[in-house]
């Protein structure tokens, strides 16, 4: 029954769409009044519907199938209610269009095209399928890029993404772009080179056959399979040139390679003076690989247009140059690593050993950093802990031995324990100043020192 309702629900989805979807305008109220467009579908009524789907997409009790049936009819409303309001563009439209037929095939399989396909029918698809593809291939072998999109989207819709193989996958992208969708070209052109870069080409197999007839003996057409294959790499080592010269083109339209102003014709010496203001720049922004590129691209210009010894001279010294200062940074880095190391051994060190209370040796440990290492705020409140625990520890020795001498009637135990309380907390004051414990240290000191003075400086 749940079924039927959603069954019911998509068509008169589908009749109120069918209605709205032509662009409506208001009829003007004077003479040479502007037309105000009104929405294609009334935004409450879509907020409703909304609102319908998604309680029902979290009520627990419906089965994962309805659920996804569901959650794909509210995910077209959201797309309906978003682009409603606004002025589409043909591409919009289409998008629009696209996603309503594929939720209206989604039920179409669910509802009424769950039935066994048979081998005859099987067939049938196959064939289907081969010749939609080949309406794909020859678009585009027509320069009609526009139907080459068209197409594809319908394919893919109708038999899948597993479906789609990479040769097609090359041509939707090649369209895409010819079409100005460049950065969706792109996104689908990285996939498919990822692809192609774990699996064998067609290079890789001509490689292969030229291989194995060598190994029948047939020299001969294993000869002209590699003028076959030189002939490719030769016209991929031109375009390789022609993008080569395009980033070069591109690398000096920069501003950081345009000069203040801009004359008739820019000079090789000009060029050559930019580039290595920009690969200053970049050598002082820790960025070899990129200077690198730049310097070895120039080279290869430069090999190419048969230029005079000096300057491909004045390349090669600056990019000794950029291994050198790379090097340096190279050794900084790992200077500075292996400093850091110091800092974490030293560290842990110094904490187990104020774990187990050997605060002396602790300090001690923390004094061996460098002195910006010593600035460092978890060294910093790691030194304070021990040193302030030490202190701590050593006012309360110096406390017992304050104690043992008033107690204690013998003059002379009585001057060595007040002197010894005293030499302690001396101590602290000279080697932690800075501590903020020093202040009871001192008023400490104070009172052993009184405590001496009235000592008889001569006892019988």
């Amino acid at each position: 029954m749940k079924i039927m309702k959603g069954f019911l629900l998509i068509f008169l989805f589908f009749g109120l769409l069918g209605c709205a979807l032509a662009p409506e305008t208001l009829p003007p109220s004077g003479a040479g009044a502007s037309e105000t467009r009104v929405p294609l579908l009334p935004a409450t009524i879509l907020d409703k519907k909304i609102q319908l789907l998604e309680d029902r997409v979290n009520d627990k009790g419906l089965p994962k199938k309805e659920r996804e049936l569901t959650s794909n009819l509210l995910s077209t409303y959201k797309t309906l209610k978003k682009v409603s309001a606004e002025s589409l563009t043909d591409m919009q439209y289409r998008m629009v269009i696209r996603e309503l037929f594929q939720t209206l095939t989604l039920f179409d399989d669910n509802f009424i095209g769950n039935k066994e396909i048979k081998p005859k029918d099987s067939l049938t698809v196959m064939r289907d399928f081969a010749r939609r593809r080949q309406k794909i291939f020859d678009g585009y072998r027509a320069k009609d890029y526009r139907d080459v999109i068209n197409r594809f989207t319908e394919l893919k819709l109708l038999f899948g993404s597993d479906a789609i193989a990479p040769d097609i996958d090359i041509v939707f992208a090649v369209s895409l772009a010819r079409e100005g969708m460049v950065k969706e070209a792109i996104d689908i052109g990285k996939k498919i080179v990822k692809h192609f870069e774990t699996t064998p080409d067609v290079a890789a197999l001509k490689l292969a056959i030229a291989e194995w007839k060598l190994g029948l003996g047939q020299e001969e057409a294993a000869l002209s399979i590699y003028a076959s294959l030189r002939e490719t790499l030769d016209r991929k080592e031109a375009d390789v040139k022609r993008l080569h010269k395009k980033i070069l083109e591109a690398e000096a339209s920069k501003p950081g390679l345009e000069t203040a102003e801009k004359g008739p014709q820019r000079t090789d010496d000009d060029v050559q003076k930019q580039l290595f203001q920009k690969v200053d720049r970049l050598i002082q922004e820790q960025k070899f690989e990129k200077a690198k590129e730049l310097l070895s691209f120039r080279r290869s210009e430069l090999l190419l247009e048969v230029a005079p010894t000096w300057k491909i001279q004045s390349i090669d010294k600056a990019l000794t140059a950029l291994d050198l200062a790379e090097e340096e940074h190279l050794q900084e880095k790992i200077s500075r690593l292996s400093r850091d190391y110091k800092k974490r051994r030293t560290m842990e060190t110094a904490l187990k050993l104020v774990e187990e209370e050997k605060l002396q040796d602790a300090i001690s440990k923390l004094d061996t950093l460098d002195p910006e290492q010593k600035e460092a705020p978890e060294a910093k409140k790691l030194r304070d802990l021990a040193v302030e625990m030490l202190i701590n520890r050593e006012r309360n020795r110096a406390a017992k031995m304050f104690l043992v001498a008033k107690k204690t009637h013998d003059f002379e135990k009585k001057y060595e324990y007040l002197l010894s309380s005293y030499n302690i907390l001396k101590s602290l004051v000279d080697k932690y100043p800075s501590s903020p414990l020093i202040l009871k240290v001192n008023s400490h000191i104070k009172v052993v020192k009184e405590a001496l003075d009235k000592l008889p400086q001569n006892p019988q």
